[in-house]
């Protein structure tokens, strides 16, 4: 704007001032267009890796990266974010799996439960003693199983209890 009103009050023929005028505003136009491009096109880089880590995928790297550059640096950090997760997830499917097998080799029924009071595990014994295999048994509540009992009150008890699979304490 500053350029273009010295154009016009300069000195020179109008024609003069319509051509460096049209030359000064299509620099304009395109410097723009290149700091839109510079910035867009960072942004949507990072958009679909995004879009995978919230559907969980863990596996997605950013490349391209410059430490220098604040984005570089978003891009570095996103990374980092992405390695701490596969490291979380690899870690938890370790434990479960490890408790899995716990469970699988204990012979005292195990069963546990979300916040919901649903079943989300149990173990061999646990099946035997309910006469049911996990896969009918899963997500059934505490109450339709019988155990209700089991999770309200002192955590510290001994009940005498019946099932299908037995009767025992």
């Amino acid at each position: 704007a500053v350029a273009l009103w010295f154009i016009w009050h300069a000195g020179w023929t109008i024609s003069v001032k319509w051509w460096v005028s049209g030359l000064l505003s299509g620099i304009v136009v395109v410097l723009a267009l290149m700091v839109h491009q510079a910035v867009v096109r960072p942004l949507r880089t990072l958009s679909s890796p995004l879009a995978a880590l919230r559907e969980g995928d863990f596996s997605i790297k950013v490349r391209g990266a410059r430490p220098d550059d604040p984005l570089g640096q978003l891009m570095e950090e996103f990374n980092g974010l992405t390695e701490n997760l596969r490291e979380h997830r690899m870690t938890a499917m370790e434990a479960s799996a490890l408790l899995r097998k716990v469970l699988e080799e204990i012979e005292v029924a195990i069963f546990t439960f979300d916040h919901r009071k649903r079943l989300r595990l149990t173990n061999r014994a646990g099946e035997r003693l309910l006469g049911r295999t996990m896969e009918r048994l899963q997500g059934l509540g505490a109450e339709q199983l019988g155990l209700s009992e089991c999770l309200e009150g002192e955590s510290a008890r001994v009940r005498e209890m019946t099932f299908p699979g037995g009767t025992g304490r």
